[in-house]
Order: C-alpha cells, then structure tokens, then sequence
C-alpha cells in the first residue's frame, strides 16, 4: 500500500513537453534504458519525437515533483475518441516502490 503521507508531499502539474523539467525526467528514462537494453538505447531520435508526440489537443505531459525535486513523468496521447496511449512513465529509483508510479497512472488514466 502506497505511503500516504509521502503521497501528500508529491506535487504533481501538467506541463508543456518542451519543458525543463520533461527533458530532465526523460533524459533520467532514457538513460535508464539505455543501461537496461543489451543494446543500448538510440536517444536522440526518441527526445526529438517527445518534443512533439505530447503537444496538441489531447495529449498530457504530468511531472511529479516532492520538495522541490522531479521524482516522475508520464503523458498520454489521445488516439481517437475512445482510447489513449500512455508513455514514458518513469519515476526515480530512489523513490520506487513507495507509490508514486501509480499515483501518477491514475491521475493519467483519470484525464485520458
């Protein structure tokens, strides 16, 4: 079960792809995969898609934030009226396990 109070001190705001705070989280996701897949991960052709892949009607970007530190990232795209794609759903291994990938999956399902 999620640590509620931990959970309370989580602030978690839409915000524009292109931002600061969504290139760092996604430079942290990428280089996770790089690390994870035998053979690495090609970058730079996945951070220019993201600048755009979230921008526009039906997309949101989410950055979970907890004292003044970014610990998680998710968006989705709208795909058409009935269903959404969710990616890019990463939150910091320090702060894994402690609920906050599913607090933000739930904020994510609950705008798509």
């Amino acid at each position: 079960m999620a640590n509620r109070s931990l959970l309370d001190r989580v602030v978690v705001c839409a915000v524009s792809p292109s931002s600061t705070a969504v290139q760092w989280c996604l430079g942290q996701y990428f280089e996770e995969l790089d690390k994870r897949l035998p053979k690495g991960f090609e970058r730079d052709r996945d951070v220019l898609i993201d600048h755009t892949e979230f921008s526009g009607a039906g997309c949101v970007f989410l950055v979970a934030s907890m004292d003044g530190h970014w610990v998680g990232c998710g968006g989705f795209k709208r795909l058409n009226s009935a269903s959404a794609c969710i990616k890019r759903m990463w939150v910091d291994e320090a702060w894994r396990g402690k609920g906050i990938g599913r607090h933000l999956l739930t904020l994510l399902e609950n705008q798509a």
